[in-house]
């Protein structure tokens, strides 16, 4: 018998609350704080576990697990905090916004002999799951192209004046914010990919983010394997379609729907489509969604992880190399797409952690 894992949650926003909730209801751990520095959010914590308004406050609690469930901008800075304190971290996507900074993490993590958990749920998908087996076991072939299209919505509902969400140094852009997890199955699919070129638009978010809503990426990979990623936050009123294009020289898969739960078409050599597990439902943020609700998958790995019974399925260098390849497009990305906020600055700080959600 092993002790409960206790457990820390930094930032008790959409995503933090739903840490908070899976935590206190696993046996493997005990949730023995929350922090935040909006009081309104603590009602989240179930009865008799305490909030903070900052971390320091509850570094005496002594956690041995702390989720970073903050602004995009705060991730690796609490990270390294949670660590510095003694404890393994799991961190939300993205790892961070400066793959330098998430680069130095991890180092220190590693030195004090420390587990890094990036939350990449979406590997956990039933389609993204037979993909890899498909890719793994060379059943398409030799891979010749991979298009991945996302077209969602983030409208006025979402950007809010003051908000983190829409800066460029908290939030980072749509390709951290809204599609990394589809960056980075693509990267856990196929392997490392070189930029060749991308060309960014800003359609409707022009006076309510200080970055672009949309762009088209060409990428290049193994073997000469050709990858194109387009993505829009600019779509009306909801999110739309996510969706991934596989073909190789002996079949093709198409995986799609709004969160590429379902495989739509598959034509492959010797092949036929299995049953599939059913899909999670998407986070429901109120007002809008996200990607597939896969966190009770992460918390039982992690569980597994630090009682010696398994391995992380994503750690921080698996998480990193979706933060490299973010900063290598984004490098390209021109002054004249962004957009300009006239609003109250977005707080920050490893002193104030903010709700957080994609």
């Amino acid at each position: 018998m092993h002790n409960p894992i206790r457990s820390l949650v930094l930032g008790l926003g959409h995503i933090g609350s739903r840490h908070a909730r899976l935590l206190a209801a696993h046996p493997a751990f005990e949730l023995v704080g929350g922090v935040d520095p909006n009081p309104a959010t603590w009602s989240v914590l179930p009865a008799g576990v305490p909030a903070f308004a900052h971390p320091e406050a509850a570094a005496a609690l002594q956690p041995e697990l702390v989720c970073v469930c903050t602004p995009n901008g705060l991730h690796t800075e609490q990270a390294r905090w949670a660590v510095r304190l003694g404890a393994h971290a799991v961190v939300e996507k993205p790892f961070g916004l400066q793959a330098d900074r998430c680069r130095l993490v991890i180092r220190e993590a590693r030195e004090a002999g420390r587990h890094l958990f990036g939350v990449l749920q979406n590997r956990y998908s039933p389609p993204a799951r037979l993909l890899k087996e498909l890719v793994a076991g060379s059943r398409l072939g030799r891979l010749h192209e991979v298009q991945v299209s996302c077209i969602w919505n983030r409208d006025d509902r979402y950007y809010r004046p003051g908000s983190w969400r829409g800066s460029l140094s908290l939030d980072g852009g749509p390709l951290f914010t809204q599609f990394s997890h589809f960056l980075d199955l693509l990267v856990w699919l196929v392997g490392p990919l070189e930029v060749e070129a991308a060309r960014f638009v800003n359609d409707s978010h022009r006076t309510t983010t200080e970055f672009e809503d949309g762009g088209h990426i060409w990428l290049r990979g193994l073997e000469d394997l050709r990858a194109s990623f387009a993505y829009s936050t600019a779509a009306w009123d909801r999110n739309f379609e996510s969706r991934i294009v596989l073909r190789g020289s002996q079949g093709l898969i198409c995986a799609g729907g709004q969160y590429m739960e379902r495989i739509e078409w598959a034509h492959i050599a010797d092949w036929s489509l299995p049953q599939l597990q059913p899909v999670a439902p998407p986070n429901d943020y109120g007002g809008w969604q996200g990607s597939a609700d896969n966190h009770a998958r992460v918390f039982d790995n992690v569980a597994q992880t630090l009682r010696g019974s398994a391995r992380p399925d994503a750690d921080g260098p698996d998480a990193l190399r979706t933060v490299e390849l973010i900063e290598r497009i984004y490098r390209l990305r021109p002054p004249e797409v962004m957009g300009r906020r006239d609003a109250v600055p977005a707080r920050g700080g490893i002193e104030a952690p903010d709700a957080a959600g994609g």
